[in-house]
């Protein structure tokens, strides 16, 4: 593991959270009974937690980062400057050690986070596919000096005749790193592969142990484990985690996960955590540890004061390790087509003799993947990309998803190139996307118009966002709302905002959301695949009288915020806000036309307009 394992800081109980998503890891590690370390996940760039991690080391709590943002097996190497960016946010920091689920995050070549693909893509469990994971880790190892550990990611179905024990247990060999074993992802492989598989990993390499909550679900006649860290642990999950207490002599950190937990509860958790490693683990030096941070919380929980521990001093390595070529294609690109093509599973369920020649991969391989639990991991895949593009276009999604195959239809995107792109352009493709479909749709002109009126400004959104999210990533400083004085307000030039929409509307969106029973950002995906929309109703409003009105949104800067995904897949993203304002009638030539006009040299009526429209935030002055 260079070094020895003998050298890692004995760290205790600790809680996997996120930065930006509840419960807070400051509060949490704060309280009384709370962990002795934190675990994140988050970001590349280290400034946008660099005040949370100083608020816990200087309390003695040690961090350590587990992101979610580098390919450690499949096809895609990675980014060399986002390698050296990984490294910088680990020494930063005092990470002791790196660890990752060994899994494809992003696909293509720009460097990305797991949410591009809803969440981890599992391994393909092959000798080539080994071979081309060998090169992965490497690269990372040759990149950040500090060790490295290797945690299996969930999985409900396996593509590959090895046993994902004996491949990684490989892997971590080869590559001379560390293991985090998470129980419930050991359970998900144990199901899988029905065998308990431990004997078959390097035990010794285990340096960190997961607990966290998740779904069993029996699918006769099997059963699954998908991970759901805000649900509690099952029984199963605890057989696993004290099976792995006991069998790992080298264990130096226990975690329990729980972003998104209610934090009334973790403490509890986190208690009984402490109580298993106690009874059952096999590293005298880490049941000596829990103890020690025990007898800790009891002395502050009586209200005296004792010094804080000074964190661990990350173990400094230097190394550069030359990478094999790998040059036979593995089969990562036809198991992405199998996650995201509905199409295809079906065929795959139906056995389709000609389907292993159309993806590019042997029969061998396809018929060894069952067809039930690949379908598990690509609905919940399903349903966090559709949900994340929805969000931006709630009611054109809305529109196009009430028609007949509607949401079919919506899923189709799924298959196409553009969702392995950046999440802004993936956003602005889906816009395209629900256009085309509208173009195709049994509509009569009038409701077309309607209706491609509110995806046309949907997409105007969309588009501004990821111009504002830009400028902002090019160093430009974000856009804020100012309050003016009545003297500026005469003598400064109105001003129509960069990042600023200016639409006319048939109808108010108020009322287009209403015929959807109040869709909006968070729930339109939940309520158009639920069939709840009903076509006839919107119809209703597609079809009266227009009653225009004329929208001025302006993007605004408002913060970064943590999206996130599936089994711990963390994004960081510029949050863009509007300032709307909503005018009756047809007013945008109007509105157009006090750009650059002083608010003195205006008509009495235009002028009380223009500042009301300044007071609201939509338009500006210079």
């Amino acid at each position: 593991m260079n070094p020895s394992i003998d050298e890692f800081p004995v760290l205790g109980v600790g809680a996997s959270l996120s930065f930006g998503i509840q419960p807070d890891p400051v509060a949490l590690a704060e309280m009384n009974g709370g962990p002795s370390f934190i675990e994140y996940a988050g970001a590349v760039q280290v400034d946008l937690y660099q005040l949370q991690v100083n608020q816990l080391r200087k309390k003695g709590i040690p961090v350590l980062y587990h992101p979610s943002c580098m390919n450690l097996c499949g096809p895609w190497p990675n980014d060399a400057e986002w390698l050296k960016a990984i490294a910088h946010h680990v020494e930063s920091v005092g990470s002791p050690w790196l660890a990752q689920d060994v899994a494809v995050c992003y696909a293509g070549e720009k460097p990305g986070y797991s949410i591009q693909l809803g969440y981890f893509v599992a391994p393909i469990l092959t000798k080539a596919s080994l071979a081309e994971a060998v090169q992965r880790v490497l690269e990372v190892r040759s990149a950040v000096h500090a060790p490295l550990l290797l945690e299996p990611p969930p999985a409900t179905f396996r593509m590959g005749p090895m046993s994902m024990f004996e491949w990684l247990g490989k892997l971590a060999e080869q590559t001379d790193c560390g293991l985090l074993l998470d129980s419930g992802h050991i359970l998900s492989h144990q199901l899988v592969e029905g065998q308990r598989g431990l004997d078959l990993l390097p035990l010794d390499r285990v340096v960190e142990v997961h607990i966290a909550g998740g779904i069993l679900s029996q699918r006769h006649p099997r059963r699954y484990f998908v991970d759901a860290h805000d649900l509690p642990i099952q029984p199963e999950t605890w057989e696993v985690f004290d099976d792995l207490l006991t069998v790992c002599p080298n264990l130096k950190a226990v975690c329990l996960e729980c972003e998104g937990s209610a934090p009334g509860t973790i403490l509890a958790v986190l208690e009984q955590v402490r109580q298993h490693v106690h009874l059952n683990a096999a590293n005298a030096s880490l049941r000596t540890k829990v103890r020690a941070d025990q007898i800790e919380q009891n002395i502050r929980s009586n209200g005296l004061e004792i010094q804080a521990v000074s964190t661990p001093t990350p173990i400094a390595i230097e190394t550069k390790i030359p990478a094999p070529e790998i040059e036979a294609d593995t089969g990562y690109p036809s198991l992405l087509r199998l996650l995201f093509d509905n199409d295809l599973r079906q065929r795959l369920e139906n056995r389709d003799p000609t389907l292993a020649d159309e993806l590019s991969i042997s029969q061998e391989l396809l018929n060894g993947v069952d067809p039930v639990g690949l379908s598990i991991d690509a609905e919940g895949r399903q349903h966090y990309l559709m949900s994340a593009l929805c969000r931006s276009h709630p009611r054109g999604a809305g529109l196009v998803g009430a028609l007949p195959d509607g949401s079919t239809n919506l899923l189709r995107f799924l298959a196409s190139p553009h969702v392995f792109e950046s999440l802004e352009d993936r956003n602005q493709a889906f816009s395209a996307h629900l256009k085309q479909l509208l173009l195709l749709a049994p509509l009569t002109e009038q409701e077309r118009v309607f209706a491609m009126a509110f995806v046309e400004f949907e997409s105007g959104l969309v588009r501004c966002a990821a111009e504002l999210r830009q400028s902002v990533r090019q160093g430009a400083k974000p856009p804020t709302l100012r309050n003016y004085t009545a003297a500026q307000k005469r003598n400064k030039s109105i001003l129509l905002a960069p990042f600023t929409v200016l639409v006319e509307l048939p109808h108010s969106p108020h009322v287009l959301e209403t015929s959807m029973h109040q869709i909006g950002p968070t729930d339109a995906w939940s309520k158009i695949s639920s069939g709840l929309l009903d076509l006839d109703r919107i119809r209703a409003i597609l079809r009266a009288e227009p009653n225009p009105v004329t929208i001025i949104a302006r993007g605004i800067a408002s913060g970064m915020r943590s999206e996130r995904a599936g089994a711990g897949g963390i994004s960081p993203i510029l949050e863009v806000s509007w300032k709307t304002a909503e005018l009756q009638g047809r007013q945008a030539r109007k509105i157009a036309a006090l750009n650059e006009e002083k608010c003195s040299d205006l008509p009495k009526r235009t002028r009380r307009m223009a500042e009301q429209l300044i007071d609201a935030g939509v338009l500006a002055l210079q």
